[in-house]
């Protein structure tokens, strides 16, 4: 965490003198912020949960102008970070880079798509990372390799400090603020690749040890985010694209279980009535469940059923069919909406019988 100190004398004058007063209010202000886009950017190699959320920018558009920012202060900070200059590693740093990024990426997807089960003693990263030891050695190494010392760096003053100290008006102070961070240093790196490496695998590391139980990820977009701020979504944008997704779905489920249960009642009841035995069971039982059709074709859904029909119990065309019918798990392990859905597999599965039964009296009605 860093420390910001006033280094200021008391006896500092409020306004910039000589020099400095020259300088227009705007130039400082430009100079100051573009001094904080820079850090904030390069805070993505330095930061646990900065490099997580740059991860998933990376993961989702690798050329965008952000990361390609990001490419371009890589080098140097990276090198910065093994104490010596760029030119003294070897290999190719934007492939380096590349390879910086895909550690993060591939090592976030292993948490995120492997759950932890309930009821763990300890720490849950710890049992996580006795499943993969392959990742908790290269981060061990990480750890060995990198070594911490404070470090004060002079920072330029942002108009918004000033503003909130002295009021508006104000020019920017000629000498800048100190601030105490830590500075990283990682030992005995020869070439970018393994640099990148030992970087990558340091913060997440970090990032497990830190910030992991308190990173949530967006329900909608999947983008990582402070739990504190949100609950499952990363900003209410999300929250509400992802009520018109769910409440789209809902619709469409509730509206093809509708029309499974009007065209499986109506076949029943063609099964049990008296019929002519050359009719078409397909056009009778559209029109009694209402699924008529402008141009007198087939109508699309009962094509599917029809189809999956003609398949094994359990193929993939028969679960493709369910799952469209199935009630929406609203209620985590509700007893009512499991009964329901059982029972629409029941349903599903006499209504594929009764397609098959009809099919072969259509078939021996053809024939005569």
């Amino acid at each position: 965490m860093n420390k910001t100190y006033d280094m200021k004398s008391d006896h500092q004058p409020e306004q910039a003198t000589g020099t400095a007063a020259e300088i227009p209010s705007w130039a400082n202000e430009c100079g100051a912020l573009f001094a904080q886009h820079v850090f904030d950017h390069r805070r993505s190699f330095t930061d646990p949960f900065e490099a997580i959320c740059t991860a998933w920018e990376y993961d989702h558009d690798p050329t965008s102008e952000f990361i390609e920012h990001l490419r371009g202060l890589f080098p140097e900070t990276l090198a910065a970070q093994c104490g010596c200059s760029p030119d003294k590693l070897s290999g190719n740093p934007s492939k380096a880079f590349n390879m910086f990024m895909a550690v993060l990426v591939v090592s976030l997807r292993v948490w995120r798509c492997e759950p932890l089960p309930g009821g763990l003693y300890g720490s849950v990263v710890a049992h996580w990372y006795a499943r993969h030891p392959e990742i908790f050695s290269k981060v061990q190494e990480a750890f060995r390799l990198r070594a911490r010392a404070p470090k004060i760096e002079k920072a330029a003053w942002t108009l918004s400090e000033v503003v909130s100290a002295h009021g508006a008006g104000i020019e920017l102070p000629e000498s800048g603020k100190l601030e105490l961070s830590f500075m990283e240093h990682f030992s005995g790196q020869r070439t970018w690749m393994q640099a990148a490496q030992t970087a990558a695998y340091a913060l997440f590391g970090d990032f497990l040890i830190a910030g992991a139980e308190s990173t949530g990820f967006c329900k909608h977009c999947a983008r990582p985010f402070l739990r504190s701020r949100k609950r499952f979504f990363c900003s209410h944008k999300c929250g509400n694209a992802h009520s018109k997704v769910e409440n789209r779905k809902k619709a469409k489920r509730t509206y093809r279980s509708e029309t499974f249960r009007k065209v499986s009642k109506a076949l029943t009841k063609w099964l049990q009535g008296s019929r002519n035995a050359r009719s078409g069971w397909c056009e009778e039982v559209q029109n009694a469940a209402g699924l008529q059709t402008r141009d007198g074709r087939q109508n699309r859904s009962l094509g599917e059923y029809i189809r999956a029909s003609r398949t094994e119990v359990g193929s993939p065309e028969r679960v493709k069919l369910l799952q469209a019918i199935l009630y929406a798990d609203i209620v985590p392990d509700s007893q009512k909406i499991s009964k329901e859905n059982e029972n629409l597999q029941r349903e599903l599965d006499t209504f594929l019988l009764n397609i098959q039964e009809a099919e072969e009296i259509r078939q021996r009605s053809n024939r005569k």
